[in-house]
Parts: structure tokens; C-alpha cells; sequence
């Protein structure tokens, strides 16, 4: 028989495909059914007697020995010790307490446990602790894209992240601080905890708004709590079952419904003084008295058109899903509130509910024989409304149009009182009930606001701004915060299939997962549910949330976590090369009551914490056994406070509002107290690979780019650093002994003295830099900078002004940029942008310090993409104009003047204007010219020459420069 090896070589191909496919299912069986190591109950592994004085060690150790590496050999104490303050307090301990710890008589172990606890009991603990956590909340100062006239800050997002610096501080139990993040408002009902304690809930409420689209909200909030707190990618089940975990889409749901069952509020810590809230109360009464009467108007119309409500939910797939996009005017049917009769109507309660027994009975009959089956369905009802039947028995009944208008007039027959008869007093109850579909919650206007149309929503909103702008203002007088409370009725969810809301799926009640329940989900019955659910979180059974705390603390000491997945301990994740460590640790915590102080004194005073830092052997190249201390950068935050720090400008206050980290008038505060704005996060942060705040971040991600060296060595913050640090050692060493310097900055830097090659090579620094100083600042008095108008036919500059204001790196018309007077007119050391018309041209100037001969060089660009393009002249007071060029975007021009020959005094104009028709938009621009005397040798750069007032070179001095040079080295900003 002949073989076709072709359909031979694809049937055995399928054949292996079909077979490996079922092998996998059959994998993934097994590891759901023998649990996956994360979904085991956390063991108590028990650590010789020998080993109890540091039982991490005898962990590693283990390892170690297992794959044949060496033990590493302890680091030198100023190493260690620096990496106890960082990796506890984030900055470095000054040079005479680094001095004094070194010399300490007492044994390692016995100085690190003293300090340990010495740096734990500081407040700039909770400060540094407090930042990796905000990590994990996505916190941000600014709700990200507001819309309208929202206000675009958060009123309460400070007073969040003081409660989570004082939490660690304070050591509060880590299962009373996620008890508190997702229900403080139901546990200070009970007397759990304090007033102050809502601040807690920031966690769920700081969130992006998503322009108020609810079913966005509802997944953040919980992304973040379950991968924040469990380590599980729970959100992946929004479209449908999770690809990987045992994660049905109907669990996503369960928890949906506990955060959809949860309303916003707005609400005031304490009660500050009277005069200072008197503005506010004031704001706030009129909103409320505003935002009755708007709901009471809107209740009508609700009422009036009931039935076609009713009606319209019957076929949710046709109604607009929840949407930015939705513009509605009063005489609209409005779909949000359709859609809320749907979510009412869909409640199991309803299925009993005497009122709606008939509509979902009638409901369900198939419309060609609606008429024929009404009667039959409603004289075979139990239970029902008896009024509601009577009323459709006299109806003629074709469809469910003649149902719902049936429906319509009973609800409007309806008056509120006490004396009704029962069958009135249910019809009432759904009318004006608690938890009526018709009636507007009286809550935050950000949780209803899609049920007002337009023209309502928008003066509701702006009075709401003001009052948050108020809030604001007040600062510390008036702390509030926004938190989540129990809607008075909790509402389950249908799944919405493929994360549509239109296309709605089964019914799930709220509850837990169901990989923690032995059969079905567990239930939540008890309001939403949000303190079960936390509940659910930190019981000592959950395996996941100790791991996943102790992991997260690991790897902020170690550089890595135990796990390398630090917010997914799913079945994608790779076990821990330690799990003997992690399940050691995660106890601990569980048995210390929780304490995160404990789990910080036992890394802390581990010999681990002490190894060396040193390359890593070939048999462990990722540090997976931690064969090594890990070389790290220090963070963005710490590098910032650590330059403050050293500089002496470091403010040590604790709390209160955001100020900027960085640009004009920048805190000098701890960088945790810095404004983070979600939308427009500063670029520098970025470039050191800040948390991302829009979501929640499970790590810091490493990368080392140009911009980060670039931003190290010209950046105006670095620069005022060095200044600073300049100016604190020539305030310390005021006589001229260049040697005494050196060593103090050395002290205040390093904690330590230079060696003898590193003090000679400073010298040398020092006397080349004063030399090169000293011709720069004769160099800059022979340029200035103005502005005036071009006169094309005179060739030379009528009316030139001096520009009247420098901020330390531009010349400008004042402090503010536009300038109220000469508007975007601007000059730096490399360009510059033109004034808002041909008067106010641009113009840097050279003064030829004799007679020569001299060649000009240096392109002229214009920067930006949109406007007309710019006009460029050389010219001077003797010869007129010397070249001309009119410059567009992207299309460079060259410069060179070959030879010309100049005369002592001269002056030469470098002169650029927004045209002759006075479009000064986008007219930024580059030009820095570089004058070379061919008679004399002698070069001068409008860039190195650049100069402020009284021509004070903006270059540093001598010392500034070596302060700056020693502030950016790998010494400062690298642990080891």
C-alpha cells in the first residue's frame, strides 16, 4: 500500500496537538485539585534551637548549600548600616552618626538590633514605608482626566496618606489596616475605631474616576484589592472566565456587586473651628438645599413616565450601556435610569415581591398569545399584590405595553400616608420607599449624576467643585474624606457577558471566591458585604494576603521578591526558590498579631542583611538564592530627600497638603509629601521609573536611560543642590584652606574622609575650575540680552530695552511666564521664544571686546510644529544687516559668517520676531550662536557664556561644580 506522507505528517501532527492538549487540561486539573502551592495553607516550619537567633540565615543557608554556593562574607559596617537606613527610612545617616556606629564596641548582631529598632521607632519610617505603599493603592493627589467644570484634585487624598504614614509608625496590626482600608465606615458604626480612621478608605475611593462610568470604577476597586491585598489578577474575569487561575467570570460579579451595593460620601473628619468652616457649611447647604430640590423635580418626571421605564428595561440589550457619551435632556428616557430599574427589577427579592409577582410573570408569556395567556397567568398567581391583579384583570392586556401603562397609573395614584390600606401601603413602599428605583439617593452628586439631564448635572457639579476647592484651601483645617457606605438596599449583579453590560448573563450574589469554598461561594449578607469580604481577606486561613505582605517587604529590602510576581501568586507564578522562608515569615506575621514591625526586625537584624554586595557566581546569575547582597539605585524619592538631606535643606515636617517636588518654588520636604498628579505626572519621575498612579503597581521597574544622567547633570533641582551644598561648606570653612573644604564635603556627602588620591585629584579639580571660571565670567559681561523691534531697511534694532527679569536660567519680561507686559518673550543659554509682536523681537547681543576678525557659526531651528514660522537677522550697529533667514519647523538653518571684520565695541545683534503678521503662537526656537576671533584665538559660546544678572556666569563655580559632581556619583545614588 502506498503511504501519502504528506496527510501522513499532518495527521500525527494533530495527533500530538489533540494529545498535548489534553495532557494540559489534565495538568491544570491536578494543580487546582492538589492545590498550587500559594493556594496551600501556610505552613509552620520549625527552625532549630541553634538557628532561632537568626533563623532567616539558616534558610538561605539551606539553599545555598543545596545548590553548592558559598556562603558570602559579611559587608563592612558603614556598608550595612547605610543599607539599614535606606531600606528602613529611606536617607542616609549623617557622618558623625555613621562614624560613631562604626566605632561601636558592640558585636554586629547587637548594633544592628539596637539600630534596627532605634530606625523603626523614627517617624521618617513611616514616611519611607508609607511611599511603597501608596504603590500598591495607586495614589495619586489628582483624579486624572476630570471633565466639565469637575474640580481636578482630590479634596482628601493627603489626609489618606498621613493615615498610612501613622499606621506604620504606630505598627498597626497590617489585618486592622486592610480591615480599616475597606470598611472603617461600617466598623466606626460599631465602635471599632475612630472618626479619624475613614481616612483609611482613600485605598478604594483613590482610584481614577473614569469620567463617573461606574462599571470602571467598580474594576479598579477590585484590581486593587485583590491584587493589592492577595496577590490575585481577579480583574481578568471581567470578560470572561480567568484564562489560567480557577477564577469563573461569576466570581468577578459576586465582588461587583459588594462595590456596586457601596456609595461615595463625602465626609468631615473633626470639627475644626467655626470661623474657618463658616464659608463651607455655607457652600455646602446651598448644594444640598439646591440638590433637594433638582432630585424632588426629577422624582416627578420618574414618576410620570414609570411605565415606560418598566417597559424599556425589558429589553436592556437595546439601552446604551453605562457611557461618558450619554447627553441627556429633561424630556429624554433617560437609560441610566432604565438601567436601575433593570438592576431592580432583577433582584431575587422582587421574584417575592407581591407588587412584581404579576409584571414577571407576564413577562415571560410569548407575545403572539400574549392576550389568550395574560388571564390564565394572573388567576394563577400566589402571593401577588391583590389590587395590582384586580387592575390588569380590567385591563385589556395585548402586550406588555398594556402592563406597563397598568403599572404607570397605579404608581401615580399613589399618595404618601400611613393610613393607606396594605395593598396601597406595598404600592407605596415602591414608590416612596427606601431603595425605590424612582426615588433619587440623596448621596454624593458624583454617584447619581447620570440620572440628572445635562442641564442639571452641570450647576450640581460646579457647586460640588467649589466646595472641594474649598476643602483645598482650608488644608489642615478642615480634613475630609471620601468614603464608601452602604447603599440602604444592597443590589447582586447579572454577569455581564464579555464585560458588556448590554449583553447581561446569570445571576450571582455577593460573596468570596469559590477556590476558598469547599463547595458553593460563600454568600455576604450583611450589608454589601465590604467588611465580610475583609474579613474573608485577613482570616489566618486565607493563604494568600500574609504571603503576599511578607513578599512585598522582602523584596523592598532584597531588591526582589521571593516571589518575582509580586501582585500575581496565580498559577502563572513561579514558586519561590525560598517557600520554606516566605511560609516562615508570613507566619510570623500572622502570629505577631499582624505586626509589619516584627517582620522589618527580623530581616533587619538577619547576618542576610549584612552580606556582601559583590558579583554573582555562575551558578545563581539572577540572585534567585541571594547568593549576594543586591546592588540597587536608590529611588527617585530617596535620591531626591537624600540630596536635600545632604545639602542641609531637607525639611522635616510631618503631613499635611501636596506641595511640587520639583520646578519654580518646590517643597523641600520628603518626597512622599510631593504632589502626584495622575494625568500629568512630571516627567522626571517617569524617568525614574516612578509608580505609574493610574493603576496599581506590584514594583518599581528598572531602567537606566540618557534622560536620567542628562536630568542628574542639568536640571535646575540638581543644580540648586549643589549650590546649596557649596554654600554650607563655605559657611563651615570660611578661611581658604581648600584641603578643609574638600574633607567637609566629603563628611557631609559620603559620611566619610577622601583617600589621599582622592583629595589630590580634588585639588587639581578644584585650581583647573577656577581657572576655566575666571574667563567664563569675563567672557559673559560681553553679552546681553533684550528685546526691540527689526528695521529691515535701517538694518539695526529701534527702541532695544534690556530684558528686566531672570529666573536663574531664562531672561524674561518677570517671574510669571507669559508675562502680562511682553507676553512669551524669552531668552536661555541654547534659544529662546519671540515676544507677542514684531516689537518685542527677541535679541542677544555680543559687544566685540576689540578689533578683529571673527567667524559666527551655530544653526538656528524653530521648535515647534504649528504656527507661520519665524524671522531671523545678524546685524550690526556699523554695518547693518549682516544675514537674514526665515526659519519653518523642521527645516534647520545653517550659519556661518566666514570672516568679518568687527572694531573694538562693536556690536553684534542676533535677532529673532514672530513675522510681519504678528502670529507669535508656537514661535519657540534654538540659536545658539558661537563667535570664534581668527586675529586672536579667542572663542565665545552664547551657551557656556550664558549669564544673569550683573553678568554672573549661570555656569558654577569651582566648588559648585564639585559639589554637583560628587551629589550625582554612583556613591550617593546606589546602595553598594
Amino acid at each position: 500500500m502506498e503511504i501519502n506522507n504528506n496527510n501522513y505528517f499532518i495527521f500525527l501532527n494533530c495527533f500530538i496537538l489533540f494529545f498535548g492538549s489534553l495532557m494540559l487540561i489534565k495538568a491544570d486539573e491536578e494543580i487546582i485539585d492538589n492545590k498550587h502551592w500559594a493556594f496551600k495553607p501556610i505552613r509552620n516550619v520549625s527552625v532549630p534551637q541553634a538557628s532561632k537567633s537568626d533563623p532567616i540565615k539558616w534558610f538561605i543557608l539551606k539553599s545555598l548549600q543545596k545548590e553548592k554556593i558559598q556562603l558570602p562574607s559579611s559587608a563592612i559596617r558603614r556598608d550595612w548600616i547605610r543599607r539599614l537606613y535606606y531600606n528602613l527610612i529611606g536617607l542616609p545617616p549623617n557622618y558623625s552618626k555613621l562614624i560613631a556606629l562604626e566605632s561601636d564596641k558592640r558585636s554586629d548582631r547587637e548594633l544592628a538590633s539596637d539600630l534596627v529598632d532605634e530606625l523603626l521607632s523614627s517617624p521618617r519610617y513611616g514616611e519611607h514605608w508609607a511611599r511603597l505603599w501608596l504603590d500598591v493603592a495607586r495614589y495619586s493627589d489628582t483624579k486624572g482626566y476630570a471633565y466639565a467644570s469637575e474640580e481636578f484634585n482630590f479634596p482628601h487624598a493627603w489626609i489618606y496618606r498621613d493615615w498610612v504614614i501613622d499606621s506604620f509608625n504606630k505598627d498597626l496590626s497590617y489585618k486592622k489596616f486592610i480591615l480599616m482600608q475597606l470598611a472603617a465606615d461600617i466598623m466606626y458604626s460599631q465602635g471599632l475605631c475612630d472618626r479619624t480612621d475613614l481616612a483609611a478608605m482613600g485605598y478604594l475611593t483613590l482610584g481614577r474616576r473614569f469620567v463617573s462610568v461606574e462599571p470602571d470604577i467598580i474594576d479598579d476597586r477590585i484590581d486593587v484589592v485583590t491584587r493589592g491585598l492577595m496577590g490575585l489578577t481577579v480583574s481578568c474575569a471581567r470578560c470572561h472566565d480567568h484564562k489560567f487561575d480557577p477564577i469563573p467570570t461569576s466570581d468577578y460579579y459576586a465582588l461587583y456587586g459588594i462595590f456596586k451595593s457601596s456609595r461615595e460620601e463625602l465626609i468631615e473628619l473633626d470639627s475644626p473651628s467655626a470661623v474657618a468652616l463658616e464659608q463651607l457649611n455655607k457652600k455646602k447647604q446651598s448644594l444640598a438645599q439646591e440638590f433637594e430640590k433638582k432630585a424632588t423635580e426629577l422624582e416627578s418626571r420618574f414618576l410620570s413616565r414609570v411605565g415606560e421605564y418598566m417597559l424599556a428595561s425589558l429589553e436592556i440589550e437595546k439601552v446604551p450601556p453605562p457611557d461618558f457619551a450619554e447627553i441627556i435632556e429633561k424630556g429624554d428616557l433617560n437609560p441610566a435610569q432604565i438601567r436601575r430599574w433593570y438592576e431592580y427589577l432583577i433582584q431575587n427579592e422582587r421574584k417575592t415581591d407581591s407588587v412584581f409577582i404579576p409584571w414577571i410573570a407576564l413577562s415571560k408569556l410569548d407575545i403572539k398569545n400574549f392576550s389568550d395567556n395574560a388571564s390564565d397567568a394572573l388567576d394563577s398567581l400566589s402571593g401577588a399584590n391583590q389590587l395590582v391583579v384586580s387592575k390588569l384583570q380590567e385591563a385589556p392586556l395585548n402586550s406588555m405595553l398594556d402592563v406597563a401603562k397598568v403599572y404607570n397609573d397605579l404608581f401615580q395614584s399613589i399618595e404618601k400616608t400611613n393610613e393607606a390600606s396594605f395593598h396601597l401601603q406595598e404600592l407605596a413602599d415602591v414608590v416612596f420607599g427606601i431603595g425605590s428605583p424612582i426615588r433619587v439617593p440623596r448621596s454624593y452628586i458624583h454617584d447619581v449624576e447620570w440620572l440628572f439631564d445635562e442641564g442639571t448635572k452641570v450647576p450640581l457639579k460646579k457647586m460640588l467643585a467649589d466646595i472641594e476647592r474649598e476643602i483645598i484651601n482650608l488644608g489642615e483645617q478642615a480634613p475630609h474624606s471620601l468614603t464608601l457606605v452602604d447603599r440602604s438596599i444592597p443590589l447582586n449583579v447579572n454577569v455581564f457577558n464579555r464585560g458588556d453590560y448590554s449583553n447581561q448573563g446569570e445571576y450571582v450574589e455577593r460573596g468570596y471566591l469559590s477556590m476558598f469554598s469547599n463547595k458553593e461561594r460563600t454568600k455576604f449578607t450583611k450589608g454589601s458585604g465590604r467588611l465580610e469580604l475583609a474579613k474573608k481577606i485577613v482570616s489566618n486561613e486565607n493563604p494568600l494576603t500574609a504571603r503576599v505582605i511578607v513578599n512585598r517587604i522582602w523584596r523592598s529590602h532584597f531588591g526582589q521578591g521571593l516571589v518575582e510576581t509580586e501582585s500575581d501568586f496565580g498559577l502563572q507564578s513561579r514558586p519561590p526558590e525560598h517557600p520554606e522562608l516566605l511560609d516562615f515569615l508570613a507566619s510570623e506575621l500572622i502570629n505577631s498579631d499582624w505586626s509589619i514591625k516584627h517582620i522589618q526586625r527580623l530581616i533587619g537584624t538577619s547576618s542576610v542583611s549584612r552580606f556582601l554586595s559583590s558579583a554573582l557566581p555562575e551558578n545563581d546569575s539572577e540572585n534567585r538564592f541571594l547568593s549576594v547582597y543586591p546592588r540597587r539605585r536608590l529611588s527617585v524619592e530617596s535620591m531626591r530627600d537624600t540630596m536635600l538631606a545632604i545639602s542641609g535643606e531637607l525639611n522635616l515636617r510631618v503631613g499635611g497638603p501636596p506641595k511640587e517636588l520639583f520646578g519654580e518654588g518646590a517643597s523641600t520636604r520628603r518626597s512622599i509629601y510631593g504632589k502626584i498628579d495622575r494625568q500629568f505626572l512630571p516627567s522626571v519621575l517617569r524617568v525614574f521609573d516612578f509608580a505609574n498612579p493610574e493603576l496599581h503597581a506590584p514594583r518599581r521597574y528598572k531602567t537606566n536611560v540618557p534622560q536620567q544622567a542628562l536630568f542628574l547633570m542639568n536640571s535646575k533641582f540638581t543644580i540648586d543642590r549643589a549650590k546649596a551644598l557649596s554654600l554650607r561648606v563655605q559657611d563651615d570653612c570660611r578661611g581658604g584652606d581648600i584641603k578643609a573644604k574638600i574633607i567637609r564635603f566629603y563628611e557631609y556627602v559620603y559620611g566619610r574622609h577622601p583617600e589621599s588620591e582622592e583629595l589630590n585629584k580634588s585639588i587639581l579639580f578644584i585650581n583647573h575650575s577656577k581657572k576655566n571660571e575666571s574667563d567664563k565670567q569675563i567672557k559673559a559681561k560681553d553679552w546681553s540680552y533684550g528685546f526691540g523691534e527689526f528695521d529691515e531697511n535701517a538694518g539695526e534694532v529701534i527702541g532695544y530695552e534690556a530684558m528686566p527679569f531672570f529666573d536663574g536660567s531664562a531672561w524674561g519680561g518677570g517671574p510669571k511666564w507669559p508675562d502680562s507686559n511682553l507676553g512669551w518673550l524669552r531668552l536661555t543659554a541654547d534659544g529662546g521664544h519671540v515676544g507677542n509682536s514684531k516689537k518685542h523681537a527677541a535679541v542677544r547681543r555680543w559687544k566685540s571686546p576689540s578689533s578683529s576678525r571673527i567667524k559666527i557659526t551655530g544653526p538656528i531651528s524653530k521648535i515647534e510644529a504649528c504656527g507661520d514660522g519665524i524671522r531671523a537677522w545678524i546685524s550690526s550697529n556699523r554695518q547693518g544687516i549682516i544675514a537674514n533667514w526665515n526659519v519653518e519647523f523642521d527645516k534647520e538653518q545653517p550659519v556661518l559668517i566666514e570672516d568679518l571684520e568687527v572694531e573694538d565695541g562693536e556690536i553684534i545683534n542676533f535677532v529673532v520676531d514672530c513675522g510681519k503678521e504678528d502670529n507669535f503662537s508656537c514661535d519657540g526656537f534654538v540659536w545658539a550662536p558661537e563667535i570664534t576671533s581668527i586675529t586672536d584665538n579667542v572663542f565665545w559660546s552664547a551657551t557656556a557664556h550664558f549669564s544673569g544678572k550683573n553678568n554672573d556666569s549661570v555656569s558654577l563655580s569651582a566648588w559648585e561644580r564639585f559639589s554637583q559632581a560628587l551629589l550625582i556619583s554612583n556613591e550617593v545614588m546606589f546602595l553598594d
